[in-house]
């Protein structure tokens, strides 16, 4: 029998309750006595001084690839996120019809030497994905996963049989463990889907008690539909409901961020509903999103020397009707280049500074870096400033909410060392922390920890871990705080973990992965 003590810990459990002074029993990797305990039950450890919280969650990531490339997640780990849900947004990284669609399934895809895949059977990516794991990973079925396996990447809404094959295959990757269903509703090939397709896909992830978590069709001027198409899919399908980062975008009328908080306390009353905040008011996206769904449908290669055509140009230049408003609206210099392959020279520049580096039209600019990108510009990653901070601290607030990275777990070594990718891979935690704990109340301590740790895994249906309590897994952190929050800026790992425990074995050990 393996036991170990935490002795005088500030214990924050997860339930969101008041912190206490605690110490905490682990017996063969669970917790088995919380309180006043006898240090003669075991080796102990003197955590006076120190958060003693679960092992973090993170709801929301796009780390498919990344974690089979570096098993440790090391720039999440190092923020004491010891589980991940991947497969948002309507991407996954299975089932796949073949090599060709690993670049386009995966979103934030990254060129290795390493063989990954292709995986026909959700079961076996997630075997892949699991084996030498330092952590938990958890995966949804993309929609557009789905999608480019029965009718590959056209852009039309899909006919009754390939819903049908799509069901059956979406019913096969549920037995085979998938978390759930996700969509990407304003990204192709999602936004070429009917409602009716969704509502027959979320029929099948309801009978499988599964979630489906959405990236709405959109979160701006017509933001009404976006918000009650997720609503109404719930209704009338009886599926759990997850809308993904859900605050409203930049152009959403004043008091749009209250409106979407009315429709969805009115609709907890009747479905299972929650919704996840990213605690930035920038955001980041692929750039190849800016292009229309017709032009998506071609390969990347064949892509960039289509965007040399002047015609094309002129009528990008027109559009009216760009998922970021900011474009829409030329708001150039609130976007910026922020993690490329081949266009090094430029990232961490607005693409109003580029535009004019390059003596052309800021849209211009956009695509001279997709054409510069070439293959690899499924990889490309912008970063807008799309959200207001007075809406983001009201929903972030909401009782119903839980924090989330919407990035994806990084490195400083090897390949995944060059990648900035968004805001919040290596200090999403920190973040919450710092700015919505400590300099700006917006949430009590412990209210912020039970948004990543006890709600996520309610979402998730993990009972066994996201909070301290007897018989759950010793999933803990030992955190000091002040520490912590100073850390995990500017591309840097976070600081302040001083153990991490897994099963009650650590992980981390003053900052070091073990």
């Amino acid at each position: 029998m393996r036991r170990f003590l935490i002795k005088n810990a500030s214990l924050a459990d997860g339930t969101g309750r008041e912190l206490t002074t605690a110490d905490i029993l682990i017996t063969d990797g669970i917790i088995s006595e919380i309180g006043k305990i006898d240090a003669e039950s075991g080796q102990a450890i003197n955590a006076e001084g120190l958060l003693a919280a679960p092992a973090f969650i993170d709801l929301h990531t796009h780390s498919d690839e990344t974690l089979l490339i570096d098993k440790t997640g090391a720039s999440h780990l190092r923020q004491g996120v010891l589980t991940q849900a991947v497969g948002n947004c309507g991407y996954s990284a299975a089932p796949m019809r073949g090599e060709a669609d690993l670049r386009r399934n995966i979103y934030g895809y990254v060129e290795t030497d390493t063989s990954f895949g292709p995986w026909k059977h959700f079961s076996d990516y997630l075997t892949e994905l699991r084996d030498g794991l330092y952590g938990r990973a958890e995966s949804y079925v993309g929609h557009g996963a789905l999608r480019s396996c029965v009718m590959g990447y056209e852009k039309r809404p899909a006919t009754k049989e390939e819903i049908r094959l799509m069901g059956s295959l979406l019913s096969e990757c549920m037995a085979q463990g998938a978390l759930g269903l996700s969509s990407g509703l304003e990204y192709f090939p999602g936004n070429a889907a009917e409602q009716e397709e969704i509502e027959a896909l979320c029929t099948v992830v309801a009978k499988h008690g599964g979630l489906y978590a959405t990236h709405i069709r959109n979160r701006d001027v017509h933001f009404e539909a976006g918000y009650k198409e997720a609503i109404d899919t719930a209704y009338k399908t009886g599926v759990r409901l997850q809308i993904s980062h859900a605050v409203p975008k930049y152009g959403v009328p004043e008091g749009g961020a209250e409106k979407v908080l009315e429709w969805i306390d009115r609709a907890s009353a009747d479905i299972d509903i929650a919704f996840d905040v990213i605690p930035y008011t920038w955001g980041s996206a692929v750039m190849r999103s800016i292009l229309p769904p017709d032009l998506l449908t071609h390969p990347a290669g064949e892509l960039a020397e289509i965007l040399k055509d002047p015609a094309v140009r002129e009528r990008l230049l027109k559009k009216k009707d760009y998922f970021w408003r900011l474009i829409t609206d030329r708001k150039f210099e609130e976007i910026i280049l922020y993690d490329s392959v081949h266009a090094k020279d430029w990232e961490g520049l607005t693409f109003d500074r580029i535009g004019k580096i390059l003596g052309t039209d800021p849209l211009f600019a956009m695509l001279e870096v997709l054409i510069r990108e070439g293959e690899e510009m499924g990889s490309t990653m912008m970063l807008g400033h799309f959200k207001n901070a007075q809406d983001l601290k009201l929903m972030m607030k909401h009782p119903l909410s839980s924090v989330i990275s919407d990035s994806t777990a990084l490195s400083k070594n090897g390949i995944l060392g060059s990648l900035n990718w968004a805001e919040g891979c290596y200090g999403w935690v920190p973040e919450l922390f710092r700015n919505y704990v400590l300099n700006d109340p917006v949430l009590t301590l412990s209210e912020a920890v039970h948004k990543i740790t006890m709600a996520p895994a309610e979402r998730l249906g993990r009972h066994d871990i996201g909070r301290i309590l007897p018989g759950a897994a010793a999933d803990i952190i030992l955190l000091d705080l002040q520490e912590f929050a100073a850390s995990g800026q500017n591309r840097e790992y976070a600081r302040g973990v001083k153990l991490l425990l897994k099963d009650g074995v650590p992980v981390i050990q003053n900052d070091k992965i073990l």
